[in-house]
């Protein structure tokens, strides 16, 4: 990744992605980035190691172009191609305290869209509104 503040690269590639990468959040706390593209998943990666802690999908043959991560426990995923559909997933930690990967479920699928979706957000009044 570069850092503007230092003007260089610092840390480690995130390899794992077999495709391009379309997208990239942080969670809010900053421990977590997530990934997608078109090799249809999100991959989570601790920000600190740069070491790969879980992978959410695949979903189908729909790449990810967005990703809004708007808790430290949820993100939502816009997804292209046929499924044309945003997905709102919730994080599961690892209970052992020496495994740090994770697991997911997807609450709701957001679908309806005429055309694939190149942005998304979740309203941060708390008050639950998806765009």
């Amino acid at each position: 990744a570069h850092n503007w503040r230092r003007g260089r690269c610092t840390g480690r590639p995130l390899l794992g992605h077999s495709k391009a990468v379309r997208c990239a959040q942080f969670q809010p706390d900053g421990a977590r980035l997530f990934t997608g593209g078109k090799d249809c998943q999100v991959r989570v990666w601790d920000r600190r190691s740069s070491r790969l802690v879980g992978m959410i999908g695949p979903f189908g043959r729909a790449s990810v172009n967005c990703l809004h991560a708007f808790s430290n426990e949820c993100v939502l995923v816009g997804l292209a191609g046929p499924m044309r559909s945003a997905h709102l997933v919730r994080l599961n930690d690892g209970e052992d305290e020496k495994q740090s990967d994770i697991s997911y479920e997807s609450v709701v699928e957001y679908s309806g869209h005429v055309d694939s979706l190149f942005a998304c957000a979740v309203d941060a009044t708390g008050n639950g509104t998806v765009i």
